[in-house]
């Protein structure tokens, strides 16, 4: 008798934990697509920004004073504050209490976190501090590229590839890659 209720109790916990495993559910990740939608374009555009002020210092060190730096240093001030602090994007009321969703969440905060800290490293030290903040922006990217790939993922179910550092290849400014832009 005693060993059948043991049975029944096993399969009753393993019928649970299956049941609490299946993700957030469709309405939960259109609704938190909406939430994000717009700190998600804007993180994507500072990202972008922030790692062509760290190569462009790094390909002269001069170019701190020049007003074409100094505005795109100002563009990305107004994107940090458009997307908020870390402890806003953490503080955001979810769709549900769904763990994937919480740890979709959680990268996003962390992307937004490496991207501040990577900022605030390169005013407090006028680019003096650059290895620290180049490191501070990979994490950032990382973060930014994970959480995008899991966000497809939830959204459409396609898997996309992961991104190596070897596929990453650079760009001459100007470059069009391929798509007509508007005269």
């Amino acid at each position: 008798m005693l060993k059948w209720i043991k049975q029944i109790t096993a399969a009753m916990l393993v019928l649970l934990v299956g049941a609490c495993d299946q993700g957030p559910s469709k309405a939960d990740i259109e609704q938190y697509n909406a939430l994000i939608a717009e700190k998600h374009d804007l993180l994507g555009r500072a990202i972008i920004l922030q790692g062509r002020l760290i190569e462009s210092f790094n390909m002269n060190n001069d170019i701190l004073e020049d007003t074409k730096f100094m505005d795109a240093e100002g563009y990305l001030e107004d994107l940090l504050e458009r997307i908020g602090t870390t402890e806003a994007i953490e503080a955001m009321p979810l769709p549900s209490d769904d763990t994937d969703l919480q740890k979709l969440h959680r990268q996003l905060a962390d992307a937004v976190h490496f991207l501040r800290e990577c900022y605030r490293s390169l005013e407090d030290s006028a680019f003096g501090r650059i290895g620290y903040a180049e490191a501070a922006w990979f994490k950032s990217r990382s973060a930014f590229a994970g959480f995008t790939k899991d966000l497809v993922y939830q959204t459409t179910g396609e898997e996309l590839p992961d991104i190596q550092e070897r596929d990453i290849r650079e760009y001459d400014i100007g470059e069009t890659l391929g798509v007509k832009q508007n005269p």
